[in-house]
C-alpha cells in the first residue's frame, strides 16, 4: 500500500463505498467467507490488512503466505490477518500456522479508531452486527463519528 493508509472516519467511509460498489461482496454475517466480507473485513482489507489464508486455484481460503496449504485450515483461520507490529498491540496478537496473527475484528476496530476491547457486534458502535445493511451502516457510521467529534 502506498501513501498514508486509511484510518478512522475516512476508512469507515471507504469501506461503505466499497460495499456500495460491490454489494455482492458484502456479507454482514461473516467476517470473511470466500470472496465476501462484513464491514469489518472490508475496513481491515482497505486499511492494508494481509490475510493469513488466501484463495487457492479452486477459490478455497487455505493458502498460507509462503504458498503452502494450511492443512485442515479452520473457519477461524479465514478471519485472521498477519499481525503488523506498527498497528497491532501485542495483547491481541496470537499465533496460527507459525505466523503472528490478529483477528479481523480487533484490527478493524483499531484502524477504524474504535476501542478493540468493546463489542462492536451487539454493543458499542454495532458496526459489525450481522443484520447490518448498507443503509444501516451509513447511519451507524454517521452516529459513531459524529459522537466522537462532539466528545
Amino acid at each position: 500500500m502506498t501513501g498514508t493508509p486509511l484510518r478512522g472516519h475516512a476508512l469507515a467511509l471507504a469501506a461503505l463505498e466499497a460495499i456500495r460498489e460491490d454489494p455482492g461482496g458484502f456479507d454482514p454475517t461473516s467476517w470473511r467467507c470466500g470472496s465476501t466480507m462484513c464491514f469489518g473485513g472490508w475496513a481491515a482489507t482497505l486499511a492494508g490488512g494481509r490475510w493469513l489464508v488466501t484463495p487457492d486455484e479452486d477459490g478455497d481460503l487455505r493458502l498460507l503466505p509462503n504458498g503452502e496449504y494450511a492443512s485442515g485450515a479452520s473457519f477461524y483461520a479465514q478471519h485472521l490477518l498477519l499481525a503488523d507490529s506498527e498497528i497491532d498491540p501485542e495483547r491481541y496478537i496470537t499465533s496460527e500456522y507459525g505466523y503472528r496473527v490478529i483477528h479481523v475484528g480487533e484490527r478493524a476496530a483499531i484502524t477504524l479508531g474504535l476501542d478493540p476491547d468493546l463489542d462492536h457486534v451487539y454493543e458499542a458502535s454495532r458496526l459489525f452486527h450481522p443484520d447490518n445493511t448498507f443503509w444501516t451502516l451509513a447511519r451507524l457510521i454517521e452516529a459513531a463519528y459524529t459522537e466522537r467529534a462532539e466528545a
